[in-house]
């Protein structure tokens, strides 16, 4: 007896009906991995976005005055050592750990003063006090012409950071 392979309708029914539920659950999957992405994009570009850190003066002292003549090219050096009590808080969701840096003080471009900062980390949104002591190079800034009709407009000094090595997120 020849046995002959029919497909009976409800079978045929039963296959076409999987391959649609396969297919629309490949269709549920994507999508949800598309949303899964998009939702992470926005949070990088808005929640998650790095922000820079914000440096607050807290007190700042005299600590010491050297002043040193040249007679042989006719100039008087003026240096001032001056303790800053800073704040460095970190407005970011994510700590970073930063490598030796140095903090400079700079009157329209020219470097008046340097001060070097050590190597630290500071936490997701905690502010973290350093002490440093800023070595000012008064004999440049005096040495300029608008410094007094900028101090007497309210002009201030820019503090700068060179990053000598990199900041590392943790």
């Amino acid at each position: 007896m020849d046995v002959e392979d029919h497909k009976s309708p409800a079978a045929m029914a039963n296959r076409s009906s999987n391959k649609k539920r396969a297919r629309n659950c490949c269709f549920i999957c994507l999508a949800v991995l598309l949303l899964l992405g998009l939702l992470l994009l926005i949070l990088g570009l808005t929640v998650f976005k790095t922000k820079k850190p914000v440096t607050t003066v807290d007190a700042v002292s005299l600590d010491d005055l050297d002043v040193s003549f040249d007679i042989a090219r006719l100039q008087v050096h003026l240096n001032v050592t001056v303790k800053a009590d800073l704040s460095v808080q970190n407005p970011n969701r994510v700590s970073f750990k930063y490598d030796a840096t140095s903090a400079l003080l700079q009157y329209k471009g020219q470097v008046i003063g340097d001060a070097p900062l050590l190597a630290g980390k500071i936490g997701s949104r905690q502010t973290h006090p350093m002490n440093i002591s800023l070595t000012v190079m008064a004999d440049r800034l005096l040495s300029d012409s608008s410094l007094y009709s900028d101090v007497m407009a309210g002009r201030t000094i820019g503090i700068a950071y060179t990053q000598k090595d990199k900041c590392d997120l943790v």
